[in-house]
């Protein structure tokens, strides 16, 4: 659901996607016609080696200019195969071996880059953590009209996932029961497949104020309405986050156990790490209805950890927009201005001192005189996204970066440090390296100018051009 959520998005900005896969579900399979997508369908063979499916895979393909791949049974080995085919991109979420280009990891850890350390092959982009969880538009329409639970638990989501192959929808229904809250409002989603619908039917049926839902199309909405959500602790708790609804995250798989664990830790859920009993489950609803400090809390920290806008960075950065740029003038003190003293610009600056707009104007227009240093604005179908500054040294040029925050984490920093570079180049061919400092312990500045090919010297980056 996750690919599909991102093959959406590419679709709707032209690109044409096609789905490789083996005995899949033929609910999916329509799933896949209705949003426009080709499918290949594969051999049924269970007992293939990386390579031949690799190799399966790739004789399947007429043509691809990326390759996605989200498989727990499928790794480095099948991702070597296939990046002689093309650039390829890996899902993650526990914390494998790969050879891919891209990794995408959109699990919260509180040492992400740690996580792989060690286990990328050399250059590989690692995307880490929820500013990157795939999530359907439906959440960022959610998002824009939630609140604060700041209210007290007057209405309880149960959605455990459209499989829930153990039946903990059962265990958390009985667990509202024990409970024994007056007045609240349950909302019950299982998928068509659920191993115990008529079970779970029946309750729905027979407790006041109790609804069932299934298969819906509506879950953001459902999300929105709740003041507390009994759910997995998978994609749901990224979606949960971001309209900041709180939950008791149980985890069902054994790759969700370091996400509920982790989650938990962080404060924007309450984990179950082990199967949970009635009991257990009743005790935990009673703790939010004590305390609803706790309540409003984790609202609020889930809803700072996810923004629903994962997909259109990934989609960035996939497809990056066409980035042009043009000499600054006084004009754009305003917006430069904005950028320069945003928290996250001002702590990576070698110079992290507050400074007026007054100052500002005047380090401008030092800056737009001088004729050895040029201050360029990035512009993005006719909006500026951005700044980039070079300051001239006989045969190098130091690089400052700064992008709009608002804009960040969408690839647009390296579209516009190699528009700079194309006009520095273009303007000044006498310069042969160009130089950038990054603060220790920067990592996004680091991953942005390992990506555009600098190299490392200590605290400096240097790339010759």
């Amino acid at each position: 659901m996750r690919c599909l959520c991102l093959a959406d998005r590419l679709a709707a900005a032209g690109v044409e996607t096609v789905f490789v896969s083996r005995d899949l579900p033929a609910f999916l399979q329509r799933r896949l016609e209705a949003g426009g997508h080709r499918s290949i369908s594969l051999s049924s063979s269970s007992c293939m080696s990386e390579v031949a499916d690799a190799d399966e895979t790739l004789r399947g393909i007429d043509a691809a200019d990326l390759i996605i791949v989200d498989h727990y049974g499928l790794g480095a080995a099948w991702e070597r195969v296939a990046r002689s085919y093309a650039r390829v991109l890996a899902i993650d979420d526990i914390g494998r071996v790969h050879e891919s280009d891209l990794l995408l990891d959109q699990n919260f850890y509180l040492e992400p880059q740690a996580r792989y350390e060690g286990r990328l092959a050399p250059g590989a982009i690692s995307l880490l953590g929820p500013r990157y969880a795939l999530l359907r538009p439906e959440f960022g329409v959610g998002r824009s009209v939630a609140s604060f639970r700041d209210r007290g638990v007057g209405r309880i989501l149960v959605s455990l996932g459209g499989v829930d192959r153990d039946d903990v929808t059962s265990v958390a229904l009985e667990a509202i029961d024990q409970a024994n809250i007056s007045g609240v409002h349950v909302d019950v989603v299982i998928g068509a497949m659920h191993p115990a619908s008529a079970r779970v039917r029946k309750w729905c049926s027979t407790r006041a104020r109790s609804n069932l839902h299934v298969q819906v199309s509506n879950i953001a909405e459902l999300m929105v309405a709740a003041d507390l959500a009994i759910g997995a602790g998978g994609q749901s708790a990224w979606e949960r986050c971001s309209v900041g609804l709180p939950s008791i995250a149980i985890c069902v798989a054994d790759n969700q156990r370091e996400v509920v664990r982790e989650g938990a830790r962080a404060g924007f859920l309450l984990g179950v790490e082990s199967f949970p009993t009635p009991e257990q489950l009743a005790e935990d609803i009673r703790l939010f209805v004590r305390r609803p400090t706790m309540l409003e809390a984790m609202s609020r920290r889930g809803y700072d950890i996810v923004d629903a806008h994962g997909v259109d960075r990934l989609a960035t950065i996939l497809c990056p927009p066409t980035v042009i740029v043009r000499a600054a003038r006084m004009e754009d003190a305003r917006s430069i201005y904005a950028w320069r003293t945003d928290e996250t610009v001002r702590r990576a600056s070698r110079d992290a001192a507050l400074f007026s707009y007054d100052e500002h104007c005047a380090w401008m227009r030092r800056v737009l005189a001088d004729s050895r240093r040029m201050l360029l604005i990035g512009e993005s179908e006719g909006r500026a996204i951005g700044a980039i500054r070079f300051d001239l040294q006989e045969s190098k040029a130091e690089v400052s970066i700064f992008v709009d925050p608002e804009q960040k984490g969408g690839g647009l920093g390296l579209a516009i440090l190699r528009a700079g570079e194309r006009h520095l180049a273009q303007r000044i061919p006498e310069v042969e390296r160009i130089e950038a400092w990054v603060n220790e312990g920067n990592v996004a500045s680091e991953g942005l100018f390992r990506r555009a090919e600098y190299e490392a010297r200590m605290r400096f980056f240097e790339k010759r051009i």
